[in-house]
This record gives structure tokens, C-alpha cells and sequence, in this order.
């Protein structure tokens, strides 16, 4: 993995990751498709 992959990888993980695995935001938590209002925001 290149240092600029790694870069994009720090600042947006949910574009760069493993097939299969859902993405995650900062906070580590899985992000579920769907309105704010369905996550209870």
C-alpha cells in the first residue's frame, strides 16, 4: 500500500475497504443504508 492509499484510507475508510465488510465511519461503527432519522439521530 502506497503512502497516498494509505492517506485516502485515514481520511475516507468507508472508500477503501475489504469486499464483504460493511463500511464503517470514523467512529467504528457500521454505517446502515438509509435515512438519519432511521439511525435515531
Amino acid at each position: 500500500m502506497t503512502v497516498r492509499e494509505r492517506r485516502a484510507r485515514a481520511e475516507r475508510p468507508e472508500s477503501l475497504h475489504p469486499a464483504g465488510e460493511l463500511p464503517r465511519n470514523p467512529t467504528g461503527e457500521v454505517r446502515r443504508p438509509g435515512p438519519p432519522e432511521a439511525l435515531g439521530r
